[in-house]
Order: structure tokens, then sequence, then C-alpha cells
């Protein structure tokens, strides 16, 4: 290798070990009708001149290139993107937006914003989330389901009960979930599980999503303790949020008494049913082994009443 190729090899190296900073607007609303869009970006590293534009739609699972720009006062937008729909303009090194013309549904999407040096490796912003409004914005209605009766333990047999958050009945589907204990925020990973994306009914305009609160029973039998289910609703302007409340009872403690025997009784029947077919086995190969015996010291016996037998002894077990 030559040594301009190690020293251009070196040198993208050290810029790759620079972070850069973006700055986008996490949520933009527009409605179907109006005249244009616009989504703005800023990064802080004037050695980045390569800046790009990526859209990522909810229903696909690839990210679209749709405009770059290689240095200032340059843009260009990718094909199959039409050069009417969209715009870009960079005005400063550090500076970028993309207009979208007459924002239909379809629009609707991720925006990520991307800088890097020529042939490099590429830093993206943490994206702008564009949604094209063609039904009226609505709030969730949110609500925790309480955990079953017999429920007691997790796959790796953890005693835990599971609050069920649910919050439904919104548009668009800009919203966020969290739990608190007491106040408390609960970030453990292990104990909340939350849909990774909200679903919508099919008319599309009705959006729905679940979180999940695995609640250790030491928790659960203490009386008095709230656990919270806040939903944060971006509603265009202004971030709303929804909560509920759960409180633990001693009455959960019986409860968890009576699942635990549910679960002692269920394992009971199964060792029963294991030794009973354990000494059935051991019944009926016993047979064979007679009726074999029977063969060989008594000739008279036919193989043809031997396998009868057999078969009845195989129906009886």
């Amino acid at each position: 290798m030559s040594l301009m190729a190690l020293w251009k090899k070196f040198t993208r190296f050290c810029f790759s070990l620079s972070a850069v900073n973006f700055q986008q607007l996490p949520s933009v609303f527009v409605k179907v009708g109006d005249q244009s869009v616009t989504l703005w970006c800023d990064q802080d590293n004037n050695q980045n001149y390569y800046m790009f534009w990526y859209r990522h739609p909810a229903d696909s699972g690839k990210m679209e290139l749709v405009a770059y720009s290689v240095g200032k006062d340059a843009a260009a937008i990718e094909a199959p993107f039409s050069k009417t729909k969209y715009t870009l303009t960079r005005p400063e090194v550090l500076r970028t937006s993309l207009q979208i013309h007459s924002p239909e549904a379809a629009d609707s999407a991720v925006y990520y914003c991307a800088s890097s040096l020529a042939q490099s490796e590429a830093y993206f912003g943490a994206g702008t989330k564009l949604t094209v409004l063609d039904a009226e914005v609505q709030p969730p209605t949110v609500k925790i389901l309480e955990p079953s009766k017999k429920e007691c333990k997790d796959k790796k047999g953890k005693k835990k009960k599971t609050l069920v958050c649910v919050a439904s009945d919104f548009y668009p589907d800009h919203v966020s979930v969290s739990w608190t204990r007491n106040g408390q925020n609960i970030t453990d990973d292990i104990q909340v599980s939350t849909d990774a994306a909200a679903t919508a009914k099919k008319d599309g305009k009705n959006y729905k999503i679940t979180s999940r609160l695995m609640v250790p029973i030491k928790d659960w039998v203490e009386p008095n303790i709230n656990f919270t289910c806040t939903v944060s609703f971006f509603n265009g302007k202004s971030n709303i949020k929804k909560n509920t409340t759960y409180t633990s009872t001693f009455i959960s403690e019986t409860n968890i008494l009576n699942c635990s025997l549910y679960y002692i009784k269920i394992t009971q029947n199964a060792k029963i049913s294991y030794t009973v077919l354990i000494l059935k086995s051991c019944l009926y190969a016993a047979l064979v082994c007679f009726l074999v015996w029977k063969l060989q010291v008594g000739p008279e016996t036919s193989m043809l009443v031997l396998i009868v037998e057999l078969l009845m002894l195989r129906d009886f077990f």
C-alpha cells in the first residue's frame, strides 16, 4: 500500500472517531392540501461537505435516499424521486433543508439528515417524523388491565405479575409510553416491554399501543404501591400526557397463594400421571415376556394366538 493510501486511510479513521451533532425537529404535522412543508437540519462539523436526506416510510423496512448535497449551494434529487416534488437547499455548509411540495398521506415517514466526508462513513441525526394528516387529531384513551389470577411465574421461573397498559383510539401515532412506581421512573428493560410502534386499525385513522410491566411478587403483595402508566401524545403543538394508576392491595396476596396452589396441583397431577404410565409400561413388558416364554415352552400355542393376545393387551393399555 502506498504512503498516500495509508495517509488517506489514517485521516478517514481519525475523522470517523469524531461524532457529529445534529439538530432536527422530532415531529412535524401538516394537512393534506397544504402547499408545502420544510424540514430543517443543522450539523456541527464543517469538514462534512456531504449532506443527505433519507426517508423511512412506516410501511417499509428500507431507507430511501431522497436528496444529497456535495457542498454549499449544491443540491441533487435522487431518482426515482421527482424534482417537482422535492427541493433541497444548502445555504450554509452546516445547514440544509428539504422541502416537500403538495404533501400527501404517502409522504408520511421519518426523514433522516446525514453528513459525511467524501467516500467516508455517514453520520445520521435522530430524524424528523413527518405526518400528513387526513383526519382530526385525537388523543388516546389509557387503561391498565389487571393480570390473570393464575399467573405466577415468568419463563425463567421468577415469581411475578404482569400489568398491561393499553392506549387506544388516538391519531396520529406520535406516542411514547413510560411507567413509574410510586412516582419513580422504571427504566429496567426486563420489567418493561412496549410495542415497537403503534398499530393502526383498518381505517388507518385510529391507533393502539400496549406496554407490559412485570411486577415482582414482593411489590405485588405489599399494599398501597402505585404503578402508573403515562402515555405522552404529540398533538402537533405540544405533548399531552395521559396516565392511569393501579394500586396494589392485600387481596392480591390471596391471589398469589391460590396461584401457587394451582401450580402445585398441576405438578402433582403430572407426577402421578408419569408414575402410572411407567407402571403400565413395566406391566406390559412383563406380559410380553411371559407370552414369549409361553410360546417357547408350549409349541402347541400358535403364532397367530400370540399376535391376537398382544393386540388385546395393547388396546387394554
